[in-house]
């Protein structure tokens, strides 16, 4: 390879990374519309995750072991989903800090 050809799997590279950025910024801003949204409130929020939580927190100390063990996973799957939603915001709020970055050194470096 030559240098142009250097040059071009750089751009290729950058417009990649910049393409990634920029979904990873619009995934956060639809996980924050739904976050927003009164019904994924009422289902996920209040009913999937808090409501749930709490009965099944209560109720633990009466069941069994072997069903101890069961809602001790599905507690677990709640909380990683939970945290997925919210890595997938925390992602969001770095690449638009990253793009807001880029910008303004493209603007720099074309004045």
């Amino acid at each position: 390879m030559n240098e142009t050809d250097n040059e071009l799997v750089e751009i290729n590279s950058e417009e990649e990374a910049i393409q990634s950025l920029q979904k990873l910024e619009s995934n956060a801003r639809a996980m924050l519309r739904l976050y927003e949204n009164e019904d994924f409130k009422l289902l996920f929020e209040n009913g999937f995750i808090k409501d749930w939580a709490v009965t099944q927190t209560n109720n633990i100390a009466v069941y069994q072991p072997e069903r101890r063990v069961r809602v001790m996973e599905q507690m677990l799957g709640r909380s990683i989903f939970k945290q997925y939603c919210e890595d997938i915001i925390e992602k969001g709020r770095m690449a638009k800090d990253t793009l807001r970055q880029i910008e303004e050194e493209e603007k720099l470096s074309a004045e």
